[in-house]
Formats: structure tokens, C-alpha cells, sequence
């Protein structure tokens, strides 16, 4: 059976055994293929995935030799597998032809899915999330560089920590607690202001009857928490904290929210449009994004905590600002999306247009659509944010 991993090095196998060795070039090719699998990657977006915005002259001839190889090196793995991957050129640009429960990221993505579907027990959840966790080998595209294979890690760095969180708290409700407590202090020390990991370290800490070291651990969250947003924990960690210091054993908090990931098929405005669209949350679960520097300093800011911010005098004027420049940048986002699918549309209704131009401008409208779409939503959670402010 041929694999293909990308949550680490990049990697084609058929059984135990690694198959090809690819540039550095052909890696970002296929890497850009198998994250958009069985769906087209048109050309603009192939070469930007590429080589970023400064594509050679000679992008197309260079990406098609790329492609070829590519291409031989599925046919080894298909002989020695038996089963075929195809990769076909089309009119909305090339696509690859394969089964995603073959592709690490997509079937995480299955498994984490399934993990939160409330027919489940916690049995089958704690196994679907042990093997979700266990794809990842590392740094995911390890080894390719540009603007795309960044974006990429970011995001999947951020959905990646609400997976292992997912997976500590159900390995904690089935009596595993000593099992998650090296990673999670681990993961809590790399990413203090990850709440819902110091959750499950907490509760995992708790669990085995370590409560004095989870109330220091407390302490020692909300100082970074303090100093880093100038905010009180969220109102699970509260919680929790009040439950040790009673001597309670809390019960299980409700799942968090799933992180939703980014679209890779969104290529217009590649830096902002990232950002913009991996704050996006259900609505009830939170309003706005805290980044700093990278995805290990994420936080999310919910309702209840904003409160807070307001009732604390010396820190009302600054999370008023930095709410108001989230919402300021997400509505400059917005306009520029919003010019990309005016754009779109205007090439599409050219007179004249040969019948591939006009598929190919489908895809970029459709594209554009999407991502004004989630765009509104992230405004209005940011709006809303600072209203309540």
C-alpha cells in the first residue's frame, strides 16, 4: 500500500519502504498536490506554491519537468504497491488522482473528526485521537522553505495542539492520566498560552494526585498569561482551579472548540488571508485571535475574558486597541478579497473568452466566494469582541 506523509519529511512509501528521491523542487510539487488531493491546482497557484512571488521566468517549463518526475516516481510506487496513483493534467490545472486515507494529513483530519462524534465512547475516542497523534513524525514539510510551506506549518502547528489537547483529556477520561503528564509538560513550557493544553496538564496532574504541583503550575500559567496579554485565565482553568483548591475532582469540560483549517486552495493574498482565515472559531466559542510572533503564542480570547480585561483599569486601553487593530486589518482583508473576487468575475465575463479560460476563472471565482465568506464571519466575531468591550 503506498503512503504519503507530509506531517514530517516528505515521504512516498509502499509498505516499509521509501520510494524515489525527490528535489527539493519536486518535494514542494508534490506537497501541493497531496494537500489539495483529488481536487485541481490550477497553475497560478501550483507556481506560487512553488516558488513563491518570485517565480523564474522559465516557471512553467521548470514546474512540467518537476511534474514529470513526480509522475515516474508514482508509477514505481504503483508497481510495487499495485495500486495506482494517478496524477492528470485537467482544465482547472493538475490534480491527483488518490485515495486521502493513503495522505497522513487528511486522514489526522478524518480520525479527529470521527474522535469528536457524540455517538462515540470514550474507548473509541482515545483511540482515534492516539492514532491522529501518532502521524505526526515532526516539523510537517520539513525541509521546504518559501511563504506557502510557512503558512502551511503554522497552521498546522496550531490544529496540531488542539489534537494532542483532544487526545490528553480523553486519555484522562479513561484513566490514563499518567500517560499524557511528559508531553503535556512538555507542550505547556513551549506553549504557555495554550489554554486548553494547561487544561488537560492540570487535570492530568490531578488526576494522579499531584495536586500541589497543578496549583503551582496555575500560578505559573496565569503569570505568563499576565504578562504576555495582560489577562486572568480563561474560565476553565478558573474553574479547575477552584475545584483543587476544594479538594474536588472536576469533572470533564466540555470538548474545545475544533480549530478549523485553513484552505490551501486559497492562494490570493497569502500572507493576511492566513491569518485572517485560522482565527476563524465557531461563534459561541470565541472572538478573536491573540498572535504573537508564531503559532506557539496563540490565545484565544473569549467572551467572559474580555470581560476581565475590561473590569482591570491598566489594561482596558490597550486590549481596546489591540481589538480595534484586529478588526481594522480583517476589514482591509476583506476589501482586498472582495477586489479579488470583483476581479475574477470581470474576467469571466469577457467577450471572447476560449471555453479552458473560462473554467479556469469558475475555479478563482469560486476561491475568492469562499474566502470572503469566512473573512465576514472573522469580522464580525472581531466587531463583536469590541463591542463588548
Amino acid at each position: 500500500m503506498t503512503e504519503f506523509r507530509v506531517l514530517g519529511p516528505i515521504e512516498i512509501r509502499a509498505g516499509d519502504r521509501p520510494i524515489g528521491a525527490l528535489q527539493p523542487r519536486q518535494r514542494h510539487v508534490l506537497a501541493a498536490l497531496l494537500v489539495d488531493a483529488n481536487r485541481p491546482v490550477a497553475w497560478p497557484t501550483l507556481v506560487d506554491r512553488i516558488w513563491g512571488q518570485q517565480p523564474p521566468g522559465d516557471a512553467r517549463t521548470s514546474a512540467r519537468a518537476h511534474l514529470s518526475r513526480v509522475r515516474a516516481v508514482l508509477a514505481t510506487a504503483a508497481r510495487l504497491s499495485g495500486v495506482a496513483v494517478h496524477l492528470v493534467r485537467g482544465d482547472g490545472g493538475y490534480e491527483l488522482i488518490v485515495d486521502t486515507e493513503r495522505i497522513d494529513l487528511h486522514r489526522m483530519r478524518r480520525l479527529t473528526g470521527q474522535a469528536r462524534h457524540p455517538s462515540g465512547d470514550s474507548e473509541q475516542r482515545v483511540t482515534l485521537l492516539r492514532e491522529a497523534v501518532g502521524l505526526w513524525r515532526g516539523e510537517p514539510l520539513a525541509g521546504l522553505t518559501g511563504d506557502w510551506s510557512d503558512r502551511m506549518r503554522a497552521s498546522w502547528a496550531q490544529e496540531r495542539l488542539g489534537i494532542v489537547a483532544a487526545w490528553a483529556d480523553a486519555e484522562i477520561d479513561v484513566g490514563n492520566a499518567a500517560g499524557v503528564i511528559g508531553r503535556l509538560a512538555d507542550l505547556t513550557g513551549e506553549y504557555p498560552l495554550v489554554e486548553s493544553l494547561a487544561v488537560a496538564y492540570l487535570r492530568a496532574l490531578q488526576s494522579v494526585g499531584r495536586t500541589a504541583e497543578a496549583v503551582a503550575r496555575y500560578a505559573w500559567i496565569r503569570d505568563r498569561l499576565s504578562i504576555a496579554l495582560g489577562v486572568e485565565p480563561g474560565a476553565e482553568l478558573q474553574r479547575l482551579h477552584r475545584a483543587m483548591l476544594r479538594g474536588e475532582t472536576p469533572h470533564p469540560f466540555p470538548a474545545a472548540p475544533a480549530v478549523v483549517p485553513v484552505s490551501s486552495s486559497i492562494s490570493a493574498r497569502p500572507r493576511r488571508v492566513h491569518s485572517l482565515l485560522s482565527a476563524a472559531r465557531p461563534p459561541a466559542a470565541s472572538v478573536i485571535t491573540v498572535v504573537s510572533g508564531a503559532a506557539k503564542h496563540t490565545s484565544v480570547l473569549s467572551r467572559d475574558r474580555l470581560e476581565k480585561v475590561c473590569a482591570d483599569g491598566p489594561h482596558r486601553i490597550s486590549a481596546i486597541k489591540a481589538s480595534a487593530d484586529q478588526v481594522r486589518h480583517q476589514a482591509e482583508d476583506l476589501l482586498e478579497l472582495i477586489e479579488d473576487a470583483v476581479t475574477a468575475r470581470t474576467l469571466a465575463d469577457a467577450p471572447g473568452q476560449p471555453a479552458e479560460a473560462q473554467k479556469a476563472h469558475a475555479v478563482d471565482i469560486k476561491s475568492a466566494r469562499e474566502a470572503v465568506q469566512n473573512a465576514l464571519g472573522v469580522l464580525a466575531e472581531a466587531v463583536v469582541a469590541v463591542t463588548d468591550l
